[in-house]
């Protein structure tokens, strides 16, 4: 269930994933569906994909808190322009260390 939630919160398609980890074509809807064991392997394939850690599927980690935290680096990463990169980078910047002072 974390697999497919994690893939379809990445907006990536089984085939994509496939190729991506350099599975076999079909191997991520037969892992989703119970159809394959899941291996550590298949877990360090598909966490050096999405960039999310193995622990994220043993439920070790907030997986609401780790969904968002990897969708909003995927949409910061998809900003070509290096000065707007760098201006969006500094506005989060500032309002976290914002909030921060707000909780004192």
């Amino acid at each position: 269930m974390r697999l497919k939630a994690l893939r379809t919160a990445l907006g990536l398609s089984a085939s994509a994933l496939d190729r991506q980890a350099g599975f076999p074509a079909g191997t991520t809807r037969r892992l989703e569906r119970g159809e394959l064991r899941i291996y550590g392997a298949h877990l360090y394939r598909v966490s050096q994909v999405t960039g999310m850690p193995i622990s994220f599927f043993f439920g070790l980690q907030s997986t609401g808190d780790e969904l968002e935290k990897q969708h909003l680096l995927q949409a910061y990463m998809k900003i070509s322009n290096p000065c707007l990169k760098r201006d969006v980078f500094e506005l989060i910047e500032s309002l976290a260390n914002q909030s921060d002072m707000d909780e004192i």
